[in-house]
């Protein structure tokens, strides 16, 4: 999901630098490791869905695809979302500046 906001921001911008492809956030997905999703990704959707939706709890699609790829693969969601922190087992770090 990262990769596709860093581009879209420097697709927006008005600077003609920071659409290049040179750009900073070009550079910084260089070192970014992707997990593809599989059928275990989508596994962990559906419960992922069931258990916000008895909670009475709605995430994008978006929002429950990620936090499926991280419970799948043990990772940190970094965001500044408190949504997610009604997932009980997902480890979430607030990045609310």
């Amino acid at each position: 999901m990262l990769p596709g906001s860093l581009r879209a921001g420097s697709w927006n911008s008005t600077d003609p630098e920071s659409r290049r492809q040179s750009s900073p956030a070009s550079q910084l997905l260089r070192h970014v490791r992707l997990w593809p999703l599989d059928t275990e990704t989508t596994r962990l959707y559906g419960a992922v869905y069931l258990e916000l939706r008895r909670q009475g709890r709605v995430l994008s699609q978006v929002d429950i695809m990620l936090a499926a790829l991280a419970r799948q693969h043990k990772l940190i969601v970094l965001t500044t979302d408190r949504d997610f922190e009604a997932l009980a087992d997902l480890a979430v770090e607030n990045w609310a500046v």
